[in-house]
């Protein structure tokens, strides 16, 4: 009789956690669920323009030997400074062929300087330059130049 007891016992005390561990379940659930719904824009701005609105931009014409500029904004709308990456993807002449004998050389420049990568501080707006220079001997056409500028992530 007194294993009896004891099994009874101990059940019921089994049974008493787990009701009070399924109460207090219930409890947490009901009081301790948010749902947050934030939508999110990118912080940093080219020309104005988000990153999925392509901006594109014909310069005059110009001769082998010659440096061309084009002025160029970032800003960033966020609270904190970005950092950003300029890439030059692809430089291709009118018939689509890939340029890669350095008769056309791509760079940045912000404040002056040659630059791979700057800083746009937090709800400012900066200037930067792509900068497009073409060889002496290089073939009369019409070269097309993409680039991006893309967030360098750490």
């Amino acid at each position: 009789m007194n294993k009896r007891r004891k099994l009874v016992t101990t059940l019921f005390f089994i049974t008493i956690a787990v009701v009070a561990c399924l109460a207090a379940y219930a409890v947490i659930r009901y009081f301790g669920q948010i749902v947050t719904e934030v939508p999110v824009e990118q912080a940093v701005w080219v020309d104005g323009k988000r990153f999925n609105e392509t901006i594109t931009e014909t310069l005059p014409l110009t001769y082998g030997g010659c440096t061309v500029y084009a002025d160029h904004t970032l800003e960033n709308k966020g609270s904190e400074d970005a950092q950003v990456e300029f890439v030059v993807v692809s430089i291709v002449d009118s018939q689509g062929n890939s340029v890669t004998d350095n008769s056309v050389e791509v760079y940045f420049m912000v404040d002056g300087q040659k630059v791979d990568k700057t800083i746009v501080p937090s709800h400012q707006t900066i200037t930067f330059q792509l900068v497009i220079h073409f060889h002496y001997a290089i073939a009369p056409d019409t070269y097309t130049v993409t680039t991006q500028v893309k967030p360098c992530i750490p």
